[in-house]
């Protein structure tokens, strides 16, 4: 009976041993090497090594979990299984019968507690501390590592030479970058924890979206520019400021297509009252950078802090031009609109008594989703709300049309309210209930 209860001991000390292995284990996993850093302490050192090493130290864990186990069978479970049959002697059952149950029992009892001890605990405070964690246990494997060695080497050779032969070259360590959808995730659960408030989750979200959008997708078109001529007079821009807010102009020479500089406005104020109406807007006007419409905002924001431009032209494959862009432009990307009180209200989206939205026909879909909750079709043949409509009825539209379009199984019913020129100025956008009739386009 002494022996029994000896072997149910050194079971203990071995199932212990499994937990220092599965903790050492996912501590090295889910620990970021930036946690422990420079730290000048013998553990934190031990922690580095083990992380520079992790394919070694990860399989000398993975060795000392197989072993430990394998001997807790071999000794916990046979001293277990003549306890139970003891016990059982003196109950009603036959021999047979005692000895299958006790066969089962001690099966149950070795596995749950080595689960249990042995796996789930030391796995879960792991993955909840992994620091705390790795100082404490990663010292422990590594000299265990150190002693086998030759074993875990032969066995890590082995694995890796099976991996290199279907294709896949084995890595010593575990990539620490991560991708945009991983850090856009990442982001989403941290707000939703609330480890990260969300104006703060707004910020990096738009951050790692940046360069998902182009110059394209933010600029002014330029039917929409407000612009002077290159042979306006400098009190021309001082009106043209008055009526826009602007401060800042693209400067036209024979049309909108052909800009030949940018003006800004403190260079007509600096003019004397009197000459105001004599001095050329081609005498007070800068070089006009230009863009392709297709480079990203992530570039763009760079190129423009580095040369301390406010605004930039934008032009398509041909070197026509296809609008402006500005600085405050891409940083509304990031940070949502920055206005101030020179800036004229700009008409957004509108909630009307019937439910419907009222939207700027220039109006990107995802704007409208930002700004509604509604989402319609993106497509490469048109960028604007009213760009979708006239896509979608193969015309320049007029008051009054509409189309129906469908987005996630929801149809969204889009009409032109009013028009200026060829462009629609405002949208009726309106999310059809399933059990709405099919009601004609009004």
């Amino acid at each position: 009976m002494t022996g029994e209860w000896l072997m149910l001991a050194l079971g203990v000390l071995l199932t212990a041993g499994t937990a220092l292995f599965v903790a050492g284990e996912f501590a090295l996993v889910t620990l970021d090497p930036a946690t422990v850093g420079e730290r000048p302490g013998w553990r934190d050192r031990s922690v580095r090594a083990g992380l520079k090493h992790l394919s070694i130290e990860l399989s000398s864990a993975q060795v000392g979990v197989t072993i430990t186990t394998i001997l807790l069978g071999y000794t916990a479970q046979p001293a277990l299984l003549t306890l139970f049959s003891d016990g059982l002697r003196s109950t009603p059952v036959g021999p047979a019968l005692a000895a299958v149950l006790a066969a089962v029992l001690a099966l149950v009892v070795i596995n749950v507690f080595s689960m249990v001890v042995g796996e789930l605990i030391p796995k879960n405070f792991a993955l909840s501390a992994p620091y705390a964690t790795a100082r404490q246990v990663v010292p422990l494997l590594r000299v265990f590592t150190s002693l086998a060695r030759p074993l875990v080497l032969l066995l890590n050779r082995s694995a890796d030479g099976l991996l290199r032969r279907v294709g896949v070259e084995p890595r010593e360590e575990l990539s620490g970058a991560r991708s945009a959808p991983e850090l856009l995730s990442l982001v989403k659960r941290s707000a939703q924890e609330g480890t990260l408030e969300a104006s703060v989750a707004m910020l990096l979200t738009n951050s790692i979206e940046l360069d998902a959008l182009s110059a394209r997708d933010v600029m002014t078109d330029r039917l929409r520019m407000s612009v002077v001529g290159r042979e306006d007079s400098a009190d021309q821009i001082i009106a043209l400021a008055r009526r826009t807010g602007h401060s800042r102009f693209p400067v036209i020479g024979a049309d909108r297509d052909d800009v030949v500089g940018i003006v800004h406005l403190r260079r007509a104020v600096g003019v004397p009252f009197e000459r105001r109406s004599e001095v050329p807007v081609a005498a007070l006007m800068g070089d006009a950078p230009r863009v392709p419409e297709t480079v990203r905002l992530g570039p763009l924001l760079v190129e423009l802090r580095s040369f301390g431009l406010q605004m930039a032209v934008v032009v398509d494959e041909y070197g026509g031009t296809s609008g402006i862009v500005t600085l405050e432009d891409v940083v509304e990307e990031l940070v949502g609109d920055v206005a101030d009180e020179h800036d004229p209200r700009r008409a957004g989206a509108v909630r009307a008594a019937d439910g419907s939205w009222v939207v700027p026909g220039v109006m990107r879909p995802d704007e409208l989703e930002e700004a509604t909750g509604i989402v319609v079709p993106e497509g490469p043949a048109y960028e604007t709300l009213g760009g979708l409509v006239m896509s979608r009825l193969g015309r320049v539209p007029q008051a009054g049309d509409a189309v129906d379009v469908t987005e996630r199984g929801r149809t969204v019913r889009l009409r032109v309210e009013s028009m200026t020129g060829r462009r629609a100025e405002r949208v009726r956008v309106r999310t059809l209930d399933p059990r709405d009739d099919a009601e004609g386009a009004r």
